[in-house]
């Protein structure tokens, strides 16, 4: 594969500067696949509350959360980046079907989703956060 001279100098610059041990900032991003679905590229958000051992999986853009045990109420998302604006998030119960999703709160570095009423130990909570 040929690249151009323009392509070799930045490689050459990043290797040089990471070399230096000069931090290269990590994007985290929106692409699409090849068919066309979209995928949030980056670190992996650290998950506060939500019961006792709650795991995630997902970025600042989208994840599944599934709820721990105990009686959680709330679940509270801690971005790995913050957005410059408090983003725009949803949450979905993917388990248990409920009149009441519960309710969300952001801020530019946090979401912090009030479970819904019938939310219970072990469902499978979506996210969803876009920036703007």
């Amino acid at each position: 594969m040929k690249m151009s001279k323009k392509v070799v100098a930045v490689l050459a610059l990043v290797a040089l500067l990471v070399g230096a041990g000069v931090a290269v900032a990590q994007v985290t991003s929106l692409s699409t696949d090849f068919y066309g679905r979209l995928h949030g590229n980056g670190p992996v958000v650290v998950l506060s509350s939500c019961g006792t051992a709650p795991t995630v999986v997902g970025t600042d853009s989208a994840g599944v959360i599934t709820i721990g045990t105990g009686t959680p109420s709330a679940c509270t998302v801690t971005f790995a980046r913050a957005y410059v604006n408090a983003p725009a998030c949803f949450f979905v119960n993917q388990t248990t079907i409920t009149s009441t999703p519960g309710k969300v709160a952001t801020t530019t570095t946090t979401a912090l989703w009030t479970l819904g009423a019938a939310t219970a130990n072990g469902d499978k909570v979506s996210y969803m956060c876009v920036g703007y």
